[in-house]
């Protein structure tokens, strides 16, 4: 490159998907009739659609609200965590699946 300067051409990577990069995240709270709709209202009010949701309780009433949809970056994964757990119920929201950092969005 150095003797063809001008065979240099700038290149930058895609996330693949409009509106930023996809997370999954898995919602834990105390399960309790509405909560799926409460959580899927933040995230309308969010101006959020999912790609994907599943929904499932464990032993103890625990309930486990998967979501994947896009971020624009971590202060935004981070304003929407915040909007989900101010959902009555909720204890936490980690980042689930293959992309998640041990398992949590933050410490």
């Amino acid at each position: 490159l150095k003797d063809e300067p001008e065979r240099c051409v700038a290149a930058s990577w895609d996330s693949g998907t409009p509106g930023g990069t996809i997370v999954d995240l898995d919602v834990v709270a105390e399960d309790r009739a509405g909560l799926l709709a409460d959580v899927l209202s933040v995230l309308a009010n969010e101006k959020r659609s999912p790609m994907k949701v599943e929904a499932g309780v464990s032993a103890g009433n625990t309930a486990h609200i998967y979501l994947r949809l896009a971020v624009t970056g971590q202060s935004d994964l981070e304003a929407l965590r915040e909007a989900i757990r101010r959902v009555p119920g909720v204890g936490d929201v980690l980042r689930a699946g293959k992309n998640a950092s041990r398992g949590r969005a933050s410490a």
